[in-house]
């Protein structure tokens, strides 16, 4: 709004005006990001390895400020019918980051053949290299400048929604612009359109994480690097969004969550009679677990040959086993909790 401002000497009666502007920044709105959860490690509740900034996508994504996300703004677009050809130009700045949304669901035919969802063949589809964005040419399926220079080198599409059969990719800018685009050999029964929007990433968001409201009200003792709770199993952070340019902010709480992991204890040893002098016999594994579990339930038990395996859930045994060290022989046990995934291990003799 403008107001009109009159500046008058009392004496005389003289004076002259001006103007004086009046502006409401909008504040952003910041939605209740998911908790993070760690496993514990040590059963005291406490982990010194939250990464706070894990949150940061969630909360950029969905910021709004006046009806449109601000973290990304779209800046070009380009729809195209596959019956034939198309590509179009979309400039960029170099350095500054964006995100290229490749969206639709199409059935090519010819070579080679199969439905296309945006930019992957579904997995049902006769796949010809040439016609695999994966291992294109850059003269068939769909395809960026981003992409075509080295096609080895086509990013993982980290954020896929399968309702609206979306994939997107963001990336830095290193050209002044990028072409998007379809084609193919044989168009006469291809179906369906594709379309490809360019976004760019505004960093002019600010995210910072605080242990008491008042902090982060006033903007005073963010937290820095990777964060120890100080309240045990459960704790709110505090949120602070705010807008570089106008100073204006919103905050939103953040749980933290400790699960615990399994106890564990180290069961008796195992022991068989050899019947052949080679130090090797036949064991079920799975009469061990009633002992280890020791009573906990939602819980699943597997057994490894090595400390690694077990860390990895990788190579798990069969019940039914023969040692493969004769005599004697260590195994690795894996307590996992079902809901959590997360693990304690213990040894076996």
């Amino acid at each position: 709004q403008t107001l009109y401002v009159r500046l008058e000497i009392d004496e005389t009666g003289c004076y002259a005006t001006t103007t004086q502007e009046l502006i409401v920044h909008p504040l952003p709105e910041i939605i209740i990001p998911s908790p993070l959860e760690e496993c514990d490690d040590d059963y005291d509740g406490i982990v010194s390895f939250f990464d706070l900034d894990s949150s940061r996508s969630e909360i950029l994504q969905s910021v709004q400020i006046e009806g449109q996300n601000q973290s990304e703004i779209l800046v070009n677009e380009f729809i195209h019918t596959i019956t034939q050809a198309g590509e179009a130009t979309f400039e960029t700045t170099i350095g500054k980051n964006y995100v290229l949304e490749i969206s639709g669901s199409i059935s090519v035919s010819g070579n080679p053949q199969g439905q296309i969802d945006a930019a992957f063949f579904t997995e049902d589809s006769e796949i010809a290299n040439e016609g695999d964005p994966r291992t294109h040419g850059c003269i068939d399926g769909i395809y960026s400048s981003l992409l075509c220079d080295n096609p080895n080198l086509r990013p993982e599409p980290d954020q896929y929604d399968s309702i609206d059969h979306t994939y997107r990719f963001p990336f830095t800018a290193s050209t002044s612009s990028i072409f998007a685009g379809f084609s193919d050999s044989f168009y006469s029964d291809n179906s369906g359109s594709l379309t490809f929007r360019l976004y760019e990433i505004f960093d002019n968001l600010n995210i910072s994480y605080h242990e008491t409201l008042e902090n982060a009200e006033s903007g005073e003792n963010p937290i820095e690097g990777l964060y120890t709770n100080i309240e045990v199993d459960t704790q709110t952070l505090y949120v602070r969004l705010e807008i570089d340019e106008t100073g204006c902010y919103a905050t939103t709480t953040q749980e933290l969550i400790v699960n615990p992991i399994p106890t564990v204890l180290v069961g008796p040893t195992y022991e068989v009679c050899d019947d052949d002098y080679d130090g090797i016999g036949s064991y079920d594994l799975s009469t061990l677990d009633e002992t280890l579990l020791d009573g906990q339930t939602g819980v699943s038990i597997s057994y490894y040959e090595s400390q690694e395996d077990a860390d990895n859930a990788t190579n798990v045994l069969d019940v039914n086993y023969q040692n493969t060290v004769p005599d004697n022989q260590t195994l690795y046990v894996r307590l996992e909790i079902d809901e959590t995934g997360c693990y304690a291990t213990t040894t076996q003799e």
